[in-house]
């Protein structure tokens, strides 16, 4: 009986154990949370609890593997945003056009969006969940074999590490040939609201630009009329808690009152919560044909543009080849360097190009057209 292993059960995780599910007898899902599936933020997701967005690419992926999702979003009550009609874009320059697009989304939380997805796995008969912490990998004439555990281990024809930016670099140091890293030293703070006053807009977001500006910030609708608030900040790591009013007095730092004028009305439904991360990567890896490693575990990005979960779930889709297609490879070092612009401090000459490209998006709807196609991977 063939058998698989995915180490990690989250968006990623599932999904590839899903994808796996129709060429293994028997798949085995590892992760040491207990709360796997669940719709409220969980500790092994730090970061769960803030903006997360899946992107255009990301769902057409999705509906490709599980057919109705998109209906099934719909009749929960998540949002459909346009991301050119729906959101109004704005950075020192000014804001990005708004016009229809074919470029649209479910807008969710990430417990919301994981809860679903797994509710679909866990009713593959051959899925099968393991909660445990995997403490090294078998490997025996340059083939996957298993991996252990404490009080044991478990065989394998084939493994996929999905385990998360996070996951033991001990176990991975063996199979790094190149990794670049990345100082961003970002923090979100993230406030869950409710009582928005409906606008103009479905979403906002405020790019921050790190040379001259302190503070950007992101509204987001999700399910339950309830919205997402992220204050985004590049420097020192921050205090682990804050109040609503330290918020609040954040939230008028973000230009244009961008933020703080939702606030007026909106109250808090959850306590308020801080993430901070001090790096990316990037990581090349030469592995035995029978072992790959995807997701965050393989390119961690800045957060700002909501690309890494797509690139996971790309990733996914990929894990049946021996190689991920060099289109995919290519979307990966675009969106590393895309996430390098927006937290460094950089040479005059790249800062000029970069702030000349944002002002040509905002003055044609071509050029943010194609803008949005690229963050989208489309």
């Amino acid at each position: 009986m063939s058998h698989a292993i995915v180490i990690g059960g989250g968006i990623v995780g599932l999904v590839t154990a899903s994808v796996l599910s129709k060429k293994f007898d028997r798949v085995t899902v590892i992760d040491q949370d207990s709360m796997i599936g669940s719709d409220e933020p969980r500790t092994g997701v730090p970061h769960g609890q803030h903006l997360h967005v899946l992107l255009s690419r990301g769902f057409q992926i999705l509906e490709d593997l599980f057919p109705g999702v998109s209906d099934e979003l719909y009749r929960s009550g998540c949002p459909r945003v346009d991301w050119a009609l729906d959101t109004l874009w704005e950075n020192r320059f000014g804001s990005f056009p708004r016009y229809e697009s074919k470029i649209k989304t479910w807008s969710m939380s990430r417990p919301f969006l994981e809860s679903r997805i797994f509710l679909r796995v866990s009713q593959k008969k051959n899925i099968h969940f393991h909660q445990g912490v995997v403490t090294n990998l078998e490997i025996l004439e340059n083939r996957f074999v298993g991996v252990g555990i404490p009080k044991g281990g478990i065989e394998a024809d084939y493994c996929v590490i999905a385990g998360g930016q996070n996951f033991s670099k001990r176990i991975l140091k063996e199979f790094i040939q190149n990794e670049k890293e990345q100082n961003i030293r970002l923090t979100y703070r993230t406030a869950l609201l409710e009582g928005v006053l409906k606008k103009e807009y479905k979403q906002r977001y405020y790019q921050i630009d790190p040379i001259c500006e302190k503070y950007g910030g992101v509204l987001m609708p999700i399910e339950k009329n309830r919205y997402l608030m992220t204050l985004v900040e590049y420097g020192d790591p921050p205090r682990p808690k804050i109040s609503f009013e330290e918020f609040k007095s954040l939230a008028e730092q973000v230009p244009n009152q961008a933020m703080a004028d939702t606030l007026k009305h909106a109250v808090p439904v959850a306590p308020l919560s801080v993430y901070y991360k001090q790096k990316m990567h990037l990581r090349k890896f030469k592995l035995p044909l029978n072992l790959q490693i995807i997701g965050d575990t393989h390119v961690s990005l800045n957060p700002v543009f909501g690309q890494g979960m797509t690139l996971g779930l790309m990733h996914a889709a990929e894990i049946n080849k021996q190689k991920i297609d060099p289109v995919v490879s290519k979307f990966e070092r675009a969106a590393y360097f895309m996430g390098d612009l927006a937290s460094r401090k950089h040479s005059s000459s790249v800062k000029s190009a970069l702030d000349l490209y944002l002002r040509l998006c905002q003055r044609s709807k071509f050029f943010h057209y194609q803008f949005l196609k690229e963050l989208h991977f489309l």
